[in-house]
């Protein structure tokens, strides 16, 4: 049985592509709170990152937990880069979709990337909804797994300044700062050189 859903939740989720895809360059911190939910303790990790992007496929992800480095993700179009700062190891993959997915999760900067935002997010979905607030709405998308999607979009932008997903025994959270739209980012933001020592590894993604 096909799912209909409501005319507005359509409408505006094409406002928040249209706005994906007309942003050329953007950058900004993320701040991650991931919730494993076990049956006898719920625990939390926070973890930010440092985020550029430059279209067609130029990225960069930053990323650290309690003031140290973590992980460092850079994408030159051509290939990905993975790198793991305590163990000053890293490996190299050809971009695809599915690895870019991977390393950039439910996430503004995945937004940006996905060329066809609506079809991708609407996978699964089964029921959906919008509220409006004051300065934003929240979208919450329900898959048939019971995932639920919350997408919280500025009204002037039409841009995510925070995403969630609530699973059964876990939940992802995004929240976005200190955003430029369209900056001029210099070219060496997304060149890879490894550290000295760095270990060329079989890491998989």
């Amino acid at each position: 049985m096909e799912v209909v859903l409501p005319s507005d939740v359509i409408a505006y989720l094409e406002k928040m592509e249209t706005a994906m895809r007309n942003l050329k360059s953007v950058q900004y911190t993320s701040h991650l709170t991931f919730t494993a939910k076990g049956k006898k303790i719920t625990k939390t990790e926070q973890s930010t990152a440092k985020i550029w992007m430059q279209k067609p496929l130029f990225f960069r992800i930053d990323a650290s937990q309690d003031g140290k480095n973590t992980l460092l993700f850079v994408c030159d179009n051509k290939q990905l880069f993975l790198y793991e700062y305590k163990t000053n190891r890293y490996g190299v993959f050809e971009p695809t979709p599915q690895r870019v997915e991977k390393a950039t999760g439910f996430s503004l900067l995945s937004f940006v990337l996905t060329p066809n935002l609506k079809e991708r997010l609407l996978v699964g979905v089964v029921s959906a909804s919008l509220t409006s607030h004051p300065s934003y709405l929240l979208l919450t998308l329900q898959t048939k797994d019971r995932d639920s999607f919350q997408i919280y979009m500025d009204k002037k932008t039409f841009l995510p300044f925070k995403t969630r997903i609530d699973m059964q025994f876990a939940s992802l959270e995004e929240a976005v700062s200190e955003l430029k739209l369209d900056p001029k980012i210099p070219p060496s933001t997304f060149t890879f050189e490894p550290p000295k020592g760095a270990m060329m590894t079989g890491f998989r993604l």
